[in-house]
């Protein structure tokens, strides 16, 4: 099926995915359609990685990837831990979960850790916005 967009991006049928499972934006573009990895919460150095993966995949096929671009804004300052950023009867209701099926819970270093990774790709600057596009 020919479109405006198979013509404009050399796809053979109008089908998009956007995905932040690299296997899926290769798979899509390979058959065809077009892929779209979601970069969003990614540092350089996993986009670079992820990138070079989908090239060695799609046998040049087109594909495309989803970023987000900040031209005012500062690094956000996360104050709140991980735990309280999630309502208390949603708590409950996980640790319920989790100590009937005898899941332990997860330290507050692992928790804190996890956090600054989160925090850290989320925090969206002119400086991270510049690092992910110089990949």
């Amino acid at each position: 099926m020919k479109t405006a967009a198979t013509e404009l991006l050399g796809i053979e049928a109008p089908i998009f995915a956007f995905s932040h499972c690299r296997d899926v934006v290769a798979a899509t573009s390979k058959a065809g359609g077009f892929g779209v990895l979601g970069a969003a919460w990614m540092t350089p150095e996993h986009l670079e990685q992820e990138l070079k993966w989908i090239d060695d995949h799609v046998e040049g096929r087109p594909y495309g990837v989803d970023m987000v671009f900040s031209s005012t804004a500062t690094a956000v300052d996360f104050k709140e831990t991980p735990r309280e950023l999630v309502p208390e009867e949603t708590r409950r209701f996980i640790n319920d979960l989790m100590d009937r099926d005898g899941v332990p819970p997860l330290s507050e270093e692992d928790a804190r850790g996890w956090y600054a990774e989160y925090a850290r790709n989320l925090a969206f600057s002119p400086e991270t916005s510049e690092a992910l596009l110089e990949v």
